[in-house]
């Protein structure tokens, strides 16, 4: 997993987009997805988008479980 510099410039705040991503991952990955997952940030993400960006994510990474 790679969160690009250009996207988020500081250390700590690409650590927390990947903390982030890895715990909706798991989240779905109990759910059975046996495929490999590109997620590419796009823009940068603050704090205060947090919930937005986890529910989201958490919602397409259902959308790939139901496309089985």
């Amino acid at each position: 997993m790679t969160v690009s510099k250009r996207v988020l410039p500081a250390a700590t705040q690409r650590n927390v987009a990947k903390r982030l991503i890895r715990e909706c991952f798991r989240k779905c990955a109990r759910q059975g997805i046996a495929r490999d997952v590109v997620i590419r940030l796009r823009k940068p993400l603050d704090r205060k988008d947090f919930p937005v960006a986890k529910a989201t994510l958490g919602e397409l990474l259902n959308n790939v479980l139901a496309a089985k």
